[in-house]
């Protein structure tokens, strides 16, 4: 009997993963039509963010990278393949992770009692002209949106990977980060949504595919010299 049981248990779990599957690659086809249906504006999008990061090292500036869970994860994946290697050896651009510092986040959160600062402060002390700043966010975080306006002030580009916009359940993004930009600076700014979806693993791993186009673009611009660099 308790046989039959463990066997049956072990069919139902199987059947449960055959449609969790099933759902996972409807979601992945779902995903692939929007990117074809999008491809003209995505390339262009891609390209500039590219272009924005490949002048880091004809500028000497600084690629600072952040989110909050996932996003951060992507962050710093996004990092690691800028410093090291993605494609090509001798191609790395100078990148590193806002928020991942313990005794930095920590201290900032208790002198400010708010997490809504943490970031901001972050980018206050390092952020400076000529440098790049990279936002992933699914879901419109504040943090990211005051960090990402914080680095526009000090004249830095600004790319964000986002949800959809319409979706969110705050004002659009960029009407939002020009409200908060002092004195109405508002510099480069490239914004990546994921159009039409809400679901946060299927941004996410949207989000990490744009990733990996941005570095193999970097790497082409680089090495190749595939898309011409702009002034920046």
């Amino acid at each position: 009997m308790i046989e039959n049981e463990n066997l049956h248990r072990d069919v139902s779990t199987r059947l449960d993963a055959c449609d969790m599957i099933e759902k996972k690659l409807n979601e992945i086809d779902a995903l692939q039509r929007m990117i074809y249906d999008n491809q003209s504006d995505l390339s262009d999008l891609v390209s500039r963010a590219a272009k924005l990061i490949a002048n880091l090292n004809k500028n000497k500036g600084m690629l600072y990278a952040t989110g909050n869970g996932g996003a951060m994860a992507t962050a710093s994946h996004l990092v690691a393949e800028l410093s090291g290697r993605f494609k090509y050896e001798n191609t790395t651009v100078p990148a590193s992770t806002l928020g991942t510092d313990a005794a930095l986040t920590t201290a900032l959160g208790n002198d400010y009692r708010s997490f809504d600062d943490i970031l901001m402060r972050e980018v206050t002390a390092k952020v400076r002209s000529g440098d790049v700043f990279v936002g992933l966010t699914t879901s419109g975080s504040f943090n990211i949106l005051q960090a990402a306006a914080e680095a526009l002030e000090r004249n830095a580009k600004v790319i964000l990977l986002i949800g959809e916009e319409k979706d969110n359940k705050n004002v659009k993004f960029e009407t939002r980060i020009r409200q908060r930009v002092v004195g109405g600076i508002y510099k480069e700014m490239v914004v990546i949504p994921c159009y039409g979806f809400t679901h946060t693993p299927i941004i996410q791993e949207y989000h990490m595919m744009i990733v990996h186009l941005i570095c193999e673009m970097v790497d082409e611009i680089l090495v190749n010299g595939g898309i011409e660099y702009e002034e920046g």
